[in-house]
């Protein structure tokens, strides 16, 4: 995890900034796998999905678009740590349906709203596969 903090430090353009992320591993044929991320088996990617505050300003108040637009300023468009996670406004379900396809069992996925600010637990949409 040193070397992720440090690559992370490094390549975000701001010298102060909370994100909201995720670590995923993933194994041989691009399938999550929690548990090398559990036990420190691989080198998680870091993912960035939102910004809640830079450079000293707490950000949560704003629309998650307005602050996502904050957020790719943030983040180098090369291969590096962390990744850019890009907003998809439609087809949602779509999306849903082929990542359940390509791993099933993982029967829920969890995304916010387009306006809301960040709130933890709340303003988030829950998708299920039946």
């Amino acid at each position: 995890m040193d070397r992720l903090c440090e690559e992370i430090a490094h390549s975000v353009r701001c010298r102060d900034a909370t994100l909201h992320d995720e670590l995923v591993c993933l194994d041989a044929g691009d399938r999550s796998n929690f548990y090398q991320l559990l036990y420190r088996r691989d080198s998680p990617p870091f993912y960035a999905v939102d910004m809640l505050a830079g450079e000293r300003e707490d950000v949560q108040d704003r629309p998650l678009l307005e602050r996502k637009r904050i957020l790719r300023r943030l983040i180098p468009r090369i291969d590096s740590l962390p990744l850019y996670v890009d907003h998809l406004a439609t087809r949602g379900c779509d999306l849903f349906r082929a990542a359940w396809a390509f791993q099933p069992g993982h029967r829920r996925a969890v995304g916010p709203q387009d306006e809301r600010v960040f709130m933890p637990n709340r303003g988030w949409l829950t998708a299920a596969m039946e």
